[in-house]
């Protein structure tokens, strides 16, 4: 269902005004659907809330095109662009030549988190994956934040991660039947390079894989998410 809203949203060519509609018509549709198969089952309170960032702690991978749309929400505002790169490079820096388990586990605060507020900076802008995180359970959150190496698992409601991961596989599918070039990467070394390269995106766009340097495997981005 998503790869065909995906291409209809993508019918006018690859541009990427193009791709930041489709990614927004999907971050819509699994907030949709979501909704919508919450009502169909009695659940507990969430104990997510404004201020609860222990899930933003975590090494994110995204489909390219999230990637996209959150460069050029940044580039638009042009908002410390500059304080932006540098601690891209930083943080790219920081994690060099570290497996994606070995990521998983530095704990380190996704560089759009508020450090006062402990809030998103960009969250209506956040990725699926993002969406599709939560937890029934905070303490068992604050434990698993604390002792990474232990494998702590919280309780959640699965069919909330189906979705944004569906969603995320059938936005992943249209852009590759377009020709587009990649697949998953990690969200901050993909940042570091659209916005690093003004054409970074607009080289993507002509079929150039510029995004290989953030490149995650299938199989990398699937345990990735299996480690929120």
């Amino acid at each position: 269902m998503q790869q065909k809203a995906a291409r209809i949203a993508l019918a006018g060519g690859a541009t990427p005004e193009n791709i930041a509609a489709m990614v927004a018509d999907a971050h819509a549709r699994a907030e949709f659907l979501i909704e919508q198969t919450a009502e169909t089952v009695e659940l507990p309170p969430r104990a997510c809330c404004a201020g609860c960032a222990y899930c933003c702690h975590l090494w994110v991978v995204v489909p390219i095109a999230e990637v996209v749309l959150i460069a050029l929400r940044a580039r638009a505002a042009n908002d410390g662009a500059a304080d932006v790169q540098a601690k891209l490079e930083r943080r790219v820096a920081e994690v060099r030549g570290l497996t994606a388990e070995q990521r998983s586990r530095t704990r380190v605060p996704c560089l759009w988190l508020d450090p006062t507020e402990q809030t998103c900076r960009i969250y209506g802008l956040r990725p699926l994956v993002c969406r599709g995180w939560h937890s029934f359970d905070l303490e068992k959150c604050k434990q698993a934040h604390r002792h990474p190496t232990q494998n702590i698992e919280t309780a959640i409601w699965s069919p909330q991660r189906t979705i944004t991961e569906s969603v995320a596989a059938g936005m992943l599918a249209a852009t590759q039947q377009l020709g587009l070039p990649g697949g998953y990467v990690h969200l901050v070394e993909g940042l570091q390079i659209a916005l690093g390269d003004p054409a970074a995106i607009e080289r993507w766009l002509a079929g150039e894989d510029v995004f290989r340097p953030a490149a995650v495997s299938a199989e990398q981005a699937a345990a990735a998410c299996a480690a929120c």
